[in-house]
């Protein structure tokens, strides 16, 4: 605060009217004023100016000082029944086969379905931001003025000012799904480059293995009833809601992998047939959260033998099963298995990046910095490309290699400036 501010103060009261419903902001002129007084007077020449200044451009000053005055707090949040208070980058991960409800101060609420992992990585005044690395999340926002909420999901931004709807995400696919409730909000991606606006009822699908092999994804929209959502996806790993197999082993295939339209045999290894004769596959009962059911199964068979003989989805939604079921060693066969059985593939290349996470949640950062660094190299354009630069770059941090972590940092903003940690690269980037 300076004299500059004093005059326009004093200016300001002199030659704006205060009308009887704007007494209620008089403390707080009246607090503008007695800090401006209290400050020390700046060069003559800056007061000279201000006295001859119009009168909106005052106003516009105050108005300034005044709304920094008043700023409001950002949107604070609580977790579960406990309602534990909620961190800004903290993991959000439901526990077992329980949903995790997500309240926030302004009345909006979200709540994560099992096997979920997301996290709210800002907040302001207006609004929050979620990150959903996998599986679906029901949001309820409530409509007020100037609301300004969103949520990402690896290359897709979801803008909401007040709605309800259900966002999907599988990992491994790139496919997300969005279903709306009611209220409005808008979509961007590959795909939806220009961004597509959904409203009451409608249903997006977009990306998909198109996406996940970098060719183009072609979005659905589709008008469904209330209530209508998509199973949950698998979570961050490889299976996928539909099986893709061995183009060798698979009886249809066309195109790249990206595009293959395929069906399983009912004969591979992941199959098994229920009592109304209906050929289940382990990537349909991932999909459906029978995770201990795959396991099973699985050791039934033989491990040594699933993994040397069975289709990649299989061995794939063997691994997300495993993990969910707490079997890490398990998993950490499968996705190994991929990556030597499956090299090249989009699916290989997102197995790099889960065993990044998982040496991440084992505390083995340089690790972790290893496989990131490996799925970059093999799927630098990919749907996971954010989340590992970030990692990667976080990862640097932990490790006390400042120099790298800035220069990683600042490789982050070029490539993706709207991207999910984007602020944490700022700050790094920072003098």
């Amino acid at each position: 605060m300076s004299e500059l501010l004093r005059r326009a103060a004093g200016v300001l009261l002199r030659h704006v009217e205060v009308r009887e419903e704007d007494r209620a902001h008089a403390d707080v002129r009246a607090r503008v004023v007695r800090l401006a007084r209290a400050e020390r007077r700046r060069r003559p020449m800056r007061m000279a100016v201000l006295v001859f200044a119009p009168a909106a451009v005052l106003a516009a000053v105050l108005a300034v000082v005044l709304g920094r005055v008043r700023e409001e707090p950002a949107v604070a949040f609580v977790v579960g029944e406990t309602r534990a208070v909620g961190l800004v980058g903290g993991y959000l991960v439901p526990s077992g086969a329980a949903s995790l409800p997500v309240s926030f101060s302004d009345g909006s609420t979200m709540v994560l379905m099992p096997s979920t992992r997301a996290r709210v990585t800002s907040t302001t005044a207006r609004g929050a931001q979620l990150l959903l690395e996998s599986g679906r999340v029901e949001c309820d926002i409530r409509h007020l003025p100037g609301a300004a909420w969103a949520v990402s999901a690896g290359p897709y931004s979801i803008d909401v000012i007040g709605t309800s709807f259900d966002v999907t995400w599988d990992t491994q696919r790139a496919r997300l799904e969005v279903q709306m409730r009611h209220g409005a909000v808008r979509v961007r991606g590959p795909g939806v480059d220009d961004g597509v606006e959904l409203r009451d009822r409608q249903r997006l699908t977009v990306g998909g293995d198109a996406t996940a092999s970098g060719t183009t994804a072609v979005p659905t929209i589709e008008s469904a009833p209330v209530g209508v959502t998509s199973a949950p996806a698998a979570t961050v790993g490889v299976s996928a809601a539909r099986s893709v197999p061995d183009v060798a082993t698979s009886p249809v295939a066309s195109g790249s992998e990206g595009s293959m339209a395929v069906e399983e045999s009912p004969t591979t290894a992941g199959s098994a047939e229920v009592s109304n004769g209906e050929v289940v596959s382990w990537s349909q009962r991932v999909a459906r959260g029978e995770y201990a059911v795959v396991v099973s199964e699985a050791e039934a068979r033989g491990i040594d033998g699933v993994l040397g003989a069975a289709s990649m989805a299989d061995v794939g939604a063997l691994a997300d099963a495993a993990r969910f079921v707490g079997k890490g060693s398990l998993a950490t066969r499968c996705l190994h298995t991929l990556r030597s059985r499956f090299p090249g593939t989009a699916r290989a290349a997102s197995a790099a990046f889960v065993l990044g996470r998982t040496a991440e949640d084992a505390g083995s950062s340089s690790t972790a910095l290893g496989w990131y660094d490996t799925y970059l190299a093999e799927a630098p354009g990919g749907p996971l490309a954010p989340e590992a630069l970030g990692r990667r770059m976080l990862a640097l941090r932990r490790m006390g290699n400042t120099g790298a972590a800035r220069q990683a940092a600042e490789v982050y903003l070029r490539r993706f400036p709207n991207g999910p940690y984007s602020g944490v690269a700022r700050e790094m980037t920072t003098p």
